[in-house]
């Protein structure tokens, strides 16, 4: 469920913004239909290697951002969706 954050946070660093809030991610999944309301926190921490999470636990402020790890990931992602060898 988190590589189409990947794919997301990628093109948004992509054009400067290299900081997402979480709400922004949680409300792209909702609009996707892909949103697993109970356990949106343990798919974010799944995610852990890939995307960092900065801001107090329970503040609305919060902000993710790319790992190195994470930004060689979502491009092997987007390689594979463009049909192009990793």
């Amino acid at each position: 469920p988190w590589k189409g954050r990947l794919a997301y946070l990628w093109g948004k660093r992509s054009v400067g913004i290299e900081n997402v809030t979480l709400k922004e991610l949680r409300d792209l999944c909702e609009q996707q239909g892909c949103l697993d309301e109970g356990n949106f926190a343990k798919h974010m921490a799944s995610a852990r290697q890939e995307i960092v999470v900065d801001g107090t636990k329970g503040s609305t402020l919060k902000v993710c951002k790319l790992t190195r790890p994470g930004i060689d990931a979502a491009q092997a992602l987007l390689k594979e969706l463009n049909g192009s060898p990793s």
